[in-house]
């Protein structure tokens, strides 16, 4: 009986089932949580959710990717890609991933697609935790690519702006926190942005933060967070951490080359 907590998937069911062949998952006994990105650029992202759908110990998060793609049916937009005209018709699909959450607790975790705010404390982590069927309404989803990220206010009881955060995160100001727009390598070489993780003056949660969403870092590690995103899906590798002695797996993607 372990718990695994698994990247972004990216709608590479090959992977998934390579991954789950790697560390003899049990469905009766394991318990998977997954850290978002689920659908979206690989070939079967209807095909990652069944296979999720039916396991009774697995949990998940929204990532941006699959934000999008519900934001694009909910709107009826004229232009939807391959991934959205799929999913038009498995409306049971669309409806489950509607009723998952930004945010999971659990023990001394968190697990997050794009990160934790560090001016976040233990008490606003709660507040979010008991709010987010208000923060992922409908209403909010149909909203929230109107603005990009990095122009919303870092005000920190913000639905849109916690969206972004839990989502889309990855560099923060310097001086205010608020966040900024990636580069084109997404990597930390700006001297006027620090990536989110590195923040540590701030009344930070206490819990380890499991998160994926950055590519390019692959895997880091510090005293407080975990990234698991190994871009899988880019021609690199599927990356998975289990909980009870910290073990590290990975399976390398041969098909597909960046």
């Amino acid at each position: 009986m372990s718990t695994y907590v698994i990247g972004d998937i990216h709608g590479c069911l090959d992977g998934l089932n390579k991954l789950l062949e790697t560390i003899c998952y049990d469905a009766n006994d394991d318990t998977l949580f997954f850290l978002g990105d689920l659908i979206n650029k690989g070939p079967d992202s209807t095909g990652v959710l069944a296979w999720i759908m039916q396991q009774k110990n697995c949990h998940a998060v929204l990532g941006n990717h699959d934000l999008y793609i519900l934001h694009s049916i909910i709107n009826n937009f004229n232009s939807l890609n391959t991934t959205a005209r799929t999913f038009i018709k498995k409306p049971d699909a669309i409806d489950w991933l509607l009723q998952l959450p930004l945010l999971i607790e659990q023990d001394d975790y968190l697990f997050c697609h794009a990160g934790i705010h560090p001016k976040w404390s233990d008490s606003d982590i709660k507040n979010i935790l008991k709010l987010q069927n208000d923060i992922i309404s409908a209403t909010n989803l149909k909203k929230f690519y109107s603005q990009p990220s990095w122009q919303r206010a870092p005000e920190y009881d913000n639905h849109f702006f916690i969206m972004a955060v839990l989502t889309e995160m990855r560099f923060l100001n310097r001086i205010d926190f608020s966040l900024e727009q990636g580069s084109a390598d997404n990597m930390p070489n700006d001297p006027n942005k620090v990536a989110w993780f590195d923040i540590t003056e701030t009344n930070y949660t206490q819990k380890h933060i499991f998160f994926g969403h950055w590519a390019r870092l692959s895997t880091i590690e510090n005293n407080h967070a975990t990234c698991l995103d190994g871009g899988y899906v880019y021609g690199r590798k599927l990356l998975c951490q289990r909980l009870d002695d910290g073990k590290l797996y990975s399976i390398t993607n041969q098909e597909q080359k960046t």
